[in-house]
């Protein structure tokens, strides 16, 4: 028996072949609720694949270049192979983090001007066009991997640099104060 199309007797038909199973129609092809017509899914001749959810809303469809997804897609991962064009907030939530590979830059800007990246070595933040980068903060403060200070530049105030996490040099309304001698 290579096809068997019953009914279990109380609410389930099937459909089981062995083999390959073709639907086939001069036109479209449509699977659709017999009571209230309404369609799960539509194969349009020469054209798309429709998959609809609740009343026939179109939820996924294929068309010429790739597939247009109406409402959310969830997923586990998603791996783009070519340009990812997002035309509205990319948002991230919960624990989630955005891995870049050494050498890939995240670029800002219409001429993509502003970079961030790493290279395998050093990591860069780099102002690649005609402006000026401008870091602004109450507080800016530049620390060692250890979380040590480096720098500190406080707003309005003063400027302290460190040698070593000890203070050696800072800016004061009269000029400047200098710890040690200066010399090595």
């Amino acid at each position: 028996q290579d096809l068997l199309i019953y009914h279990d007797g109380v609410s389930t038909s099937y459909i089981k072949s062995t083999g390959d199973l073709f639907l086939q129609g001069t036109d479209d092809v449509v699977i659709r609720d017999a009571s209230t017509n309404e369609e799960f899914i539509r194969c349009n001749k020469n054209d798309s694949v429709q998959i609809m959810w609740d009343g026939g809303v179109t939820k996924l469809a294929t068309k010429s270049d790739g597939v247009d997804i109406t409402g959310e897609l969830q997923c586990d991962t998603l791996d783009v192979d070519g340009a990812a064009n997002i035309s509205d907030n990319l948002i991230m939530s919960g624990t989630a983090n955005l891995y870049l590979q050494d050498s890939v830059k995240a670029r800002y800007g219409d001429g993509q001007d502003l970079q961030v990246y790493h290279d395998g070595s050093n990591s860069y933040i780099k102002e690649d066009g005609t402006g000026i980068l401008f870091i602004q903060s109450s507080e800016v403060t530049i620390e060692d991997t250890s979380g040590n200070d480096m720098a500190i530049f406080h707003d309005g105030g003063n400027v302290e640099l460190m040698h070593n996490a000890v203070k050696k040099l800072e800016t004061t309304a009269a000029g400047v104060t200098i710890s040690g001698t200066g010399v090595d």
